[in-house]
């Protein structure tokens, strides 16, 4: 009969929910039963579900050690281990420290420390004497070795001789140390013993294996082979070194195990969304990775499910927004602010608004990704700048609105990135690129200072959410939607071809022009769209396919025109 299950079993005469899983073949000599039960101490199930999560966390640690063999702790780790034996008896006796037993204290103290405190003599002649020595022998070596047993199956320890002998002594001493302050605390005095501090912290964390069969060696490969993105590796590489401090070798892993390990940080509160798409995904990854490297026969993680609670969907920018916040970007900025900051929050979400780009690719942009083809002004998003989501280069047509509005000219005088600062203190990371911070910023100041407070909304994305709302109004073609936003192409037939430019501007000049009233922003806001647009120097465009004409500024629609 299988025994193991994912969930509490409720006693079906007392109402109470209990823990129970067979035992492992492997474990039955060491665990001494074939099934373990524990009691929830519950009849509430959601209380139940809880304390389940967390019994089954503390039982499979305790199995891994004992697969793991006998261990060699430090001095510092026995006396961490005696600390917390220590602690343990203190705090069971607080309340009634007259009630425990202090008859050995004398005994204790002459063991511990010495014939200073006095002596033992044996009684008797003969073989009775003999006797009597083997009593004291055995009093002194074991008499506290019922506590050290009960901790350390507790936590499903196996000492090497040599750890074993060094945490006898190591409790000996607290044990002695507990005594002295039940004794204190039996005659009135509650004060707090000044010695309960000298006892380190019980860190004992395995050491991680480095062969091919470890699990941080397994991911670090998988992760160089998939060329996974440092913002990728940031994200999991701290999960997968949590199960490797459980699961050092990557064979070991049961679906049990992960079903647990799922349950628990579900109970923790973690988010199950995040359980599902970072957790459950950076194992299922890694396991997938090794079974087809050969490190492993079969993938765990499988079809392991999570129900996520539908949450409300997100939406894109209405116009009234759109608006407000180009309005908003076009206000000058206190020159405490840097350089990058400033033109960042300048061109930023006009650049997100016409070309549906996310928010990062924009901040990472460099003067060189900016070139004209075939007589068309082109924004190129490459790897090469930084993280691209589909690790793909793609180019795309610039909105003539943003020609109208000077782009080119500010790229023109700019050198190096656009957005990020060039000499900085704080270069970044490839796992903290300076980009991710730009757009940051402009999320807090869309939110805090613009003032789009709407949940629904989120402040960097939802123009990538406007950008397809507004191409499907304007019948944009799908295929060079999907290839501007980058999206996979919905079909394989849609993978054909090249996207040359004429054609993507004829697209992406479809996409109409966001109406910002400056006489609604007031005089300042005005000279600023001036600086950017008024005062821009003169430039000829001219309709595809048509004679070349002047435009001034904010005078005409550029919507057909073509930087020549």
């Amino acid at each position: 009969m299988v025994l193991y299950m994912a969930r509490p079993f409720r006693h079906p005469q007392t109402g109470i929910y209990w823990y129970r899983k067979r035992v492992p073949d492997a474990l039955r000599s060491l665990v001494g039963k074939r099934e373990q039960k524990v009691s929830l101490r519950t009849r509430d199930p959601a209380e139940a579900k809880i304390a389940h999560a967390r019994v089954s966390a503390e039982i499979e640690e305790r199995w891994h050690r004992l697969t793991a063999g006998a261990q060699d702790l430090s001095h510092r780790q026995a006396e961490a281990v005696a600390g917390e034996i220590y602690r343990a008896m203190v705090a069971e006796h607080a309340d009634n420290p007259d009630r425990a037993s202090v008859s050995s204290l004398w005994i204790d103290r002459v063991f511990v420390e010495g014939e200073s405190r006095g002596k033992i003599v044996p009684v008797g002649v003969g073989t009775a004497r003999e006797r009597s020595l083997a009593f004291i022998e055995k009093h002194r070596t074991s008499r506290n070795a019922k506590h050290i047993d009960a901790w350390l199956a507790m936590r499903g320890w196996i000492l090497s001789p040599e750890s074993r002998s060094l945490v006898d002594k190591a409790v000996d001493k607290a044990i002695l140390q507990v005594r002295e302050q039940l004794y204190r605390m039996g005659k009135g005095d509650y004060r707090p013993d000044p010695d309960a501090d000298r006892f380190p912290k019980l860190e004992t964390q395995p050491k991680l294996s480095k062969d091919k069969f470890s699990v941080l060696r397994v991911f670090d490969d998988y992760a160089a082979e998939a060329k996974l993105a440092p913002t990728t590796i940031k994200k999991w590489r701290p999960i997968l070194m949590q199960v490797a401090a459980e699961v050092p070798d990557i064979r070991n892993l049961t679906r049990e195990w992960c079903i647990t390990w799922k349950d628990r940080h579900v109970a923790r509160g973690i988010v199950p969304k995040s359980v599902k798409e970072t957790y459950i995904a950076s194992i299922r990854s890694t396991c997938e990775w090794a079974v087809s490297n050969g490190r492993m026969s079969e993938n765990p993680a499988l079809r392991i499910k999570i129900k996520v609670p539908k949450g409300t969907s997100k939406r894109g920018y209405t116009d009234a927004e759109a608006a407000k916040i180009l309005r908003a970007s076009l206000e000058p900025m206190s020159s405490r602010r840097g350089a990058e900051q400033r033109v960042a929050r300048r061109w930023i979400p006009s650049l997100c608004a016409y070309t549906g780009a996310r928010v990062g690719e924009m901040a990472q942009l460099r003067k060189q990704d900016i070139r004209k083809v075939d007589g068309v002004w082109m924004l190129r998003i490459t790897p090469e700048a930084g993280s691209v989501k589909t690790n793909e280069q793609r180019e795309i047509a610039i909105h003539p609105e943003l020609i109208r509005q000077g782009f080119i000219d500010f790229v023109s005088q700019s050198t190096g990135p656009l957005f990020c600062a060039k000499k900085s203190p704080r270069q970044g990371s490839d796992q903290n690129p300076t980009y991710k911070k730009v757009g940051e910023r402009i999320a807090k100041w869309i939110r805090k200072e613009v003032g789009i407070t709407d949940k629904n909304v989120s402040p960097n994305h939802a123009w990538r959410h406007r950008f397809v709302t507004v191409a499907d109004d304007v019948d944009m073609k799908e295929s060079t939607m999907d290839y501007i936003l980058g999206h996979a192409p919905a079909t394989v037939g849609r993978r054909y071809g090249e996207r040359k430019p004429k054609p993507q501007y004829r697209e992406i000049s479809k996409i109409p022009v966001i109406g910002i009233n400056p006489k609604s922003r007031g005089r300042r806001g005005q000279q600023a769209e001036a600086a950017a647009t008024d005062n821009a120097p003169r430039r000829r465009v001219r309709p595809l396919g048509g004679p070349e004409r002047k435009i001034i500024g904010r005078g005409g629609s550029a919507a057909d025109f073509l930087e020549s």
